[in-house]
């Protein structure tokens, strides 16, 4: 994701995606409930900046059991398109023994990501 741009995306619902991300996998349920989706959308934001903030917390106190918690919970990026973050948070819920300093690194560049995609999740609630 190279920015706060929003490209709006073909879903029936009208949610508008991130660049680089597809809210449609998450809203799908909703079919053309424009409010359902938007609620779904609310709750994704709400949880999901909820785990950024333990993960920022995990990372500063080298907890990897939580990071590979709260990297696995956050999985979904996969099925939201988001290849680069997911394979960061894969990385994180598969890694064996300490946290290196690489994957810390990779890790809060990822939570920063994810912040945007929250934002252009919460500006598309608001609507």
């Amino acid at each position: 994701c190279s920015g706060a741009e929003i490209a709006v995306s073909a879903d029936e619902a009208g949610i508008p995606a991130a660049e680089g991300v597809d809210f449609k996998a998450l809203t799908a349920y909703a079919g053309d409930d424009t409010e359902a989706a938007r609620s779904i959308l609310g709750s994704f934001a709400e949880q999901t900046a909820a785990n950024c903030s333990g993960l920022e917390k995990a990372l500063g106190d080298r907890d990897a059991a939580t990071v590979k918690a709260l990297a696995h919970k956050m999985l979904i990026f996969t099925m939201l398109g988001a290849a680069e973050i997911a394979a960061v948070l894969h990385r994180a819920e598969t890694c064996e023994g300490p946290l290196t300093d690489a994957l810390c690194g990779e890790l809060r560049t990822a939570v920063k990501k994810i912040r945007t995609i929250v934002a252009d999740a919460e500006k598309t609630v608001s609507l």
